[in-house]
């Protein structure tokens, strides 16, 4: 899906400068502790893919009620993918904390 993902102007593989760093969510993915490779790159791509659509929505925005209904769907997708990740990411931070208290001080 990316050809890059550091945020600095990196494009995807169809040549548009959405990138999912830029999002709260997607930035704590590639910082977070404890997670697979495997669940961080999927959560990523589903909030890539997610913002991407909802970009593409508002270029196409002209008034017309197809293309509100387009963006109001691709607006629901990012926040579904984005409470997916946050979720994903409170769970970790949970197991981490309870792992540390069974450890004792």
């Amino acid at each position: 899906m990316y050809a890059g993902a550091d945020g600095n102007g990196q494009t995807t593989s169809d040549g548009s400068d959405a990138c999912a760093l830029h999002t709260v969510a997607a930035w704590l993915l590639l910082s977070a502790p404890g997670m697979r490779n495997q669940e961080r790159m999927a959560l990523a791509q589903r909030l890539g893919q997610a913002e991407l659509e909802m970009q593409k929505a508002m270029l196409a925005l002209d008034g017309n009620p197809a293309a509100r209904t387009r963006l109001a769907e691709a607006r629901g997708e990012y926040r579904a993918a984005e409470q997916q990740a946050l979720r994903v990411l409170g769970a970790h931070a949970a197991l981490e904390v309870i792992e540390q208290l069974k450890a004792g001080p």
